[in-house]
């Protein structure tokens, strides 16, 4: 009877494991639900900024983006995200700012109403890899507006070469 019941308990208590597991097979991410809101929190926060912006300050920016995003661009997310702060006016950078809490804002409420973690993937701490809670850089409208508007895979690999070996 012991072993049945140490078992069933065994069972039990890996079956959110196993649910989990099971919505992440295409990679490791989060379950498609979740992937889902945090691509739209991501357009949403590119849409409205890039809207908040003078339409000369939005070509010109956009131009660096492309500069950027160009095959066998030496341009460094450093570099690039400075070029496009000297575009921004004030008041466009702080709404381009407010678009970016408001994207960490809707990222943590949609791992949160996954069952997640509140702080986005690690246990609430925000900051490290995986959360939305804190940040490696003080806040910066021209490297939001580079993160959102930019080829994601050229800014990983631009991100990967940032960090080094």
């Amino acid at each position: 009877m012991w072993p049945k019941i140490t078992m069933l308990a065994l069972v039990a208590g890996l079956l959110p494991l196993g649910a989990f597991a099971q919505s992440n097979d295409a990679g490791g991410g989060p379950p498609p639900d979740v992937a889902a809101k945090l691509d739209a929190a991501r357009t949403d926060a590119k849409t409205a900024s890039l809207a908040a912006l003078g339409d000369d300050h939005r070509a010109k920016a956009q131009a660096i983006v492309d500069a950027f995003d160009a095959t066998g661009s030496t341009l460094t997310i450093a570099a690039a995200s400075s070029q496009i702060d000297a575009v921004l006016d004030k008041d466009e950078s702080q709404a381009v700012l407010e678009q970016e809490q408001k994207m960490r804002d809707a990222m943590r409420a949609a791992f949160a109403d996954s069952g997640g973690p509140p702080g986005g993937g690690n246990g609430g701490r925000g900051g490290g890899r995986g959360g939305f809670g804190g940040r490696r850089h003080a806040p910066d409208a021209g490297r939001f507006l580079l993160s959102v508007d930019a080829t994601q895979d050229r800014y990983r690999e631009a991100m990967r070469a940032e960090r080094g070996p």
